[in-house]
């Protein structure tokens, strides 16, 4: 395993990743694929805790979040925090299955265009969208 640090804002993370075979270099794949590409028992685990939060929220809200920047998204993420609410990055088509799975509507396609994330409150209602 390869080791990387990754800082952010004084913050240190270490990242350890398989390094990629002889066979997967000489098929085209890259590290960055190497890394984007969920397997399926995690894209299955993702959709499972998207419908438990789901199923346990008072309200949902899809939320654009393009043109912030991290501090902002995490500062959001703490006040969300704070007001018993909670804010998740997935996949859209993980969001839909999740959303399904949970006996909710389907999404309107203008409402999962672009960057998405999923805002959920677990008191009050309305917590997400202040």
């Amino acid at each position: 395993m390869e080791t990387f640090f990754l800082s952010a804002q004084n913050a240190e993370r270490t990242l350890s990743l398989p390094a990629l075979s002889t066979a997967e270099a000489s098929k085209g794949y890259s590290l960055l694929s190497h890394l984007m590409a969920l397997s399926r028992d995690r894209k299955q685990a993702q959709v499972k805790e998207l419908t438990e939060k789901i199923g346990s929220a008072q309200s949902i809200i899809l939320a654009h979040y393009i043109g912030l920047s991290v501090a902002e998204v995490s500062e959001l993420r703490s006040k969300l925090r704070k007001g018993n609410a909670e804010m998740k990055v997935a996949k859209k088509t993980l969001m839909k299955i999740a959303a399904k799975e949970a006996g909710l509507p389907e999404f309107g396609e203008d409402a999962m265009k672009g960057a998405v994330s999923m805002i959920f409150s677990f008191g009050d209602p309305l917590s997400g969208a202040q």
